[in-house]
């Protein structure tokens, strides 16, 4: 279930209570979206998934192309939470803040509308210093909180096959 707060202000920045372990996602984290999340996201066949490069430090799969018309970032973070660097943009840079909790655990939607096409990304603490972050956009359909609601509702589901 995803459960969240009204729009807040950026303040402090919430501590995770306990740790999952993503080390089994690292070569292809796109895997953590099954074929129904990435339909209710608008990828509907056509797309292409490109995985990680093994350079990457910071684990980076795309999903583009395809119906969606978009591209879909699927990044998991081992050494650095997302969430100080959510709280940190600025309006001029998201305009749309929520912080919500996904599974238990603290995240936040970030939304543009006006700045840019419309774009959301969720980030996700999944520990003290991990968590992953979902980025949809340019070209998706919506507005900015109607997109950051259906990738919320994605982020549950790869919480759910990390085992939260």
């Amino acid at each position: 279930m995803v459960t969240s707060s009204a729009p807040t202000s950026r303040g402090p920045v919430p501590s995770v209570s306990r740790r999952l372990d993503m080390s089994g996602h690292l070569a292809n984290p796109c895997e953590l979206l099954a074929k129904d999340d990435l339909t209710a996201l608008g990828f509907r066949g056509g797309y292409v998934v490109v995985p990680p490069r093994p350079d990457d430090v910071d684990r980076t799969c795309e999903i583009g192309g395809g119906s969606a018309g978009g591209t879909l970032e699927v990044t998991l973070l081992l050494d650095s939470s997302p969430l100080p660097a959510a709280y940190a943009t600025t309006p001029d840079k998201y305009e749309f803040f929520r912080a919500i909790q996904v599974a238990g655990f603290p995240a936040v939607e970030l939304g543009v509308t006006e700045v840019a096409p419309i774009a959301c990304e969720v980030s996700v603490g999944t520990g003290d210093q991990q968590g992953f972050t979902l980025h949809q956009g340019p070209g998706i359909s919506g507005s900015a909180e109607e997109a950051c609601g259906r990738l919320a509702v994605a982020a549950q589901a790869v919480m759910r096959r990390l085992g939260a």
